[in-house]
């Protein structure tokens, strides 16, 4: 038996060497495709991470990239590309024809013709916001165009990609692609345009989930599967359309705007020359960003009704930097860069690929002067405290009062929460002023009462006196009494109903001739936002919140969770920021580039986000870690698992990055399985399926491998295991 148990043992101890032996042959690192190095090359010359915000150049020079490839291989019908031309170059000759007509100086030129306005989404009207909502499913499913006519518009924005991005022709091919969709909608519903989302309206809320944006009456939930609003059910052509709002990016900024606003030319504020800090495409990315979900992949975001709407506002900043060019003495219609203007397509006389128009015909100002024109977005003052919508309230707390979007927490000022599931409360509190005002106004409508009533007891009286003689007193006085009675009666029902409806218009939160302002009750629910400084417990909505991230799982436009596995990866966090080793000189947390939300506040990350991204796949995953604050810990480790394609037949090449929620990217490590160690790499790896293997379906049955039990309490990290680790907080200098 002693000789049985021994042999076991060594078998056992053999099996083990084998496994470490194996490790490499299981995942290997590989260089990073050269595209996509390329695109970080190229980032390097404008500034290193000091001006760069890493989650945003990863989307850029992967996402992007990726995109590119895609567009490259595919086409679109005829029957779509017919329907574009006609949608675009129809109303551009009318618009010519137009101005001819106009600058010819005949006695006979026809008036100026009423230009399209677009206004803030939360400025339409109920109605106007409800026929736009209208107009959009009307495309949704209209099948006369394959597969429908809204997602062959997303699927001409998903195929045009390089034509339309990283170059000096992103901002007029996407004006064209506007105008292009809002004629589409004008087919169905004529009186509609797009709005524009003005997100900066968003980015000062205390969290921008609680936007009144992202409610049923406008776009609906903003996390997971669309289940609310206008748009739910929707099924895009890579799946159930999904939002994970608030998990990564940020809203846009008047800081990064006014920034755009410094420069004179439009290769100032586009790639490929422009410096980061004044790109109005890189900070168009940040929304995108923000929302998640098919929104954040260049390549699927025109699937999501979102899309146009936060174009529309980039076309709104776009059309405010021209007309500041017009004052500096620089036409906009020929300002355009000669050279350097990045990826093939984007040529001043190169084809847009819409019909015959050309880049230089975006340049024109016959659409704001012909076709379509801008409300500038909502202002207020102390003076005039009123945003011109219900949906956007002026918020007065700071030095210079400014409009914010309405949110949940937003309520009547007799109102507060329920902490437990903000439910709205009436409460006899903070709102003397409130009664006193009703109660005159009662005292005045009684006292007017009292002369009607006194007018109408001299009436009955004489009344009396005349039936006295007819009736007798006793039978007339009981009659008398039995009308003033029920008088009464009509009146306090009239009364009753005045003050019912009084309480339904401020449930409702209706402004009207801004007699009641609603405030942000803050201070009633104190203790429920001081979960916010974690995030990991926040409830901004109800059903309509992050508890987790919720993935596609989609592999090359298919859904299907059993070509998933999960591969093991370690994160650390440090926060007392030491300086390593490989830091340029003086080189301190403040200088790192990270979100303006983080400038503002604390730049102490509350969550960290780690990405695979498949190269020889078109598939996508995330994870997030939710971090707790702890002043007393400098450093943290973790240990979560990330989705992959599953190498069966074919080895699974990914990239796998992580960055932290101020936008700042982590330095990657990959394991050496010969010397036991980690060296810095760039995170591209390939897996095959080779046994042992170091991936797996089964999360729970990785974590066992992950940590090994020594028959104590306590289990030990099995690190041969895991094959990648990031470091954030590093303070490293260029990452790829």
């Amino acid at each position: 038996m002693t000789i049985v148990i021994y042999k076991m043992k060594m078998l056992h101890q053999i099996i083990l060497l084998m496994l470490a032996i194996t490790v490499d042959s299981r995942i290997d690192e590989i260089p990073l495709p050269t595209d996509i190095q390329a695109c970080f090359d190229r980032a390097l010359h404008k500034g290193n991470l000091t001006t760069h915000i890493g989650e945003k150049l990863l989307w850029h020079c992967v996402h992007g990239t990726l995109w590119n490839r895609i567009g490259a291989n595919s086409t679109i019908s005829p029957e779509a590309m017919k329907w574009f031309t006609s949608l675009l170059q129809k109303e551009y000759r009318k618009a010519e024809h137009n101005r001819r007509l106009r600058r010819q100086a005949t006695p006979r030129r026809p008036a100026a013709s009423q230009l399209r306005v677009r206004r803030e989404y939360r400025l339409l009207t109920d109605a106007e916001r409800h026929l736009f909502h209208q107009a959009v499913n009307m495309l949704k499913y209209d099948r006369s165009i394959q597969p429908n006519r809204f997602d062959a518009l997303g699927r001409l924005h998903e195929l045009l990609g390089e034509r339309a991005h990283d170059g000096p022709n992103f901002l007029g091919w996407h004006r064209l692609f506007l105008l292009l969709t809002e004629n589409a909608l004008r087919e169905k519903i004529p009186s509609v345009t797009i709005p524009y989302w003005d997100s900066t309206l968003d980015g000062d809320l205390i969290d921008p989930r609680s936007s009144i944006i992202w409610t049923p009456s406008f776009l609906g939930n903003g996390n997971g599967r669309i289940r609310t609003g206008p748009f739910t059910g929707w099924v895009t052509p890579y799946g159930p359309l999904m939002r994970n709002f608030g998990e990564g990016g940020t809203m846009m900024n008047w800081t990064s705007i006014r920034d755009t606003f410094t420069m004179n030319h439009l290769a100032d504020i586009t790639y490929p020359q422009s410096d980061p800090r004044s790109n109005l495409e890189d900070h168009h990315g940040e929304p995108h960003l923000w929302v998640g979900g098919h929104f954040a992949p260049q390549a699927l975001a025109a699937y999501d009704p979102v899309f146009f709407l936060h174009h529309s506002f980039i076309d709104l900043v776009w059309e405010l930097f021209r007309r500041i060019q017009r004052r500096r003495g620089i036409n906009p219609v020929h300002d355009y860069p000669s050279n350097n203007t990045g990826p093939p397509g984007h040529h001043y006389f190169d084809p847009a690929g819409i019909g015959t128009l050309q880049n230089r015909h975006a340049l024109s100002d016959l659409y704001t002067t012909e076709i379509y024109t801008y409300q500038l977005p909502p202002t207020c003052s102390r003076e005039s405290p009123s945003c011109g919508s219900p949906y956007i309230r002026c918020d007065t707390s700071t030095f210079r009062p400014k409009c914010i979007s309405a949110s949940v927490f937003d309520t009547p000022d007799d109102e507060i929460f329920n902490v437990e599931d903000l439910t709205p409360l009436r409460k006899k509190r903070h709102v003397e002023e409130l009664r006193k005002k009703r109660h005159a106004e009662e005292d005045d409508s009684e006292k007017s009462h009292a002369v009607e009533e006194l007018r109408k007891k001299r009436q009955v009286e004489k009344y009396v006196e005349r039936k006295r003689q007819n009736d007798g007193e006793l039978r007339m006085k009981r009659q008398v009494e039995e009308e003033i009675r029920m008088n009464r009666q009509a009146e306090e029902e009239v009364i009753k109903k005045r003050q019912d409806d009084e309480d339904l218009r401020m449930k409702r939160q209706v402004v009207q001739d801004n007699k009641h302002v609603f405030i942000n009750n803050y201070t009633h629910i104190n203790p429920y936002l001081e979960n916010i400084k974690t995030w990991n417990n926040l409830k901004c909505q109800s059903n309509n919140v992050n508890d987790h991230y919720e993935n596609s799982m989609t592999i090359d436009g298919h859904i299907d969770k059993n070509q998933w596995s999960y591969i093991s990866v370690g994160v650390i966090l440090k926060r007392n920021m030491h300086v390593d080793e490989i830091a340029t000189k003086g080189t301190d947390d403040s200088k790192v580039a990270m979100y303006d939300k983080c400038k503002r506040g604390s730049s102490s990350p509350r969550s960290l986000y780690i990405e695979s991204t498949g190269l020889n796949y078109l598939g996508f995953y995330k994870e997030i870690i939710h971090l707790q604050h702890r002043a007393s810990v400098n450093i943290e480790s973790h240990e979560t698992f990330i989705g992959i394609k599953t190498p069966d037949h074919n080895p699974t090449e990914v990239l796998l990055t992580a960055y932290d929620s101020c936008g700042r990217s982590c330095r990657t490590y990959c394991r050496n399985g010969t010397r036991n160690e980690y060296h810095k790499c760039k995170g591209s790896i390939r897996l095959d399926n080779d046994f042992p293997k170091l991936y797996g379906k089964d999360k729970n049955i990785i974590s066992n491998a992950l940590w090994e039990n020594n028959g104590t309490v306590s289990s030990s990290l099995n690190e041969s295991n895991l094959f990648i680790k990031f470091v954030c907080g590093d303070k490293t200098t260029w990452l790829w």
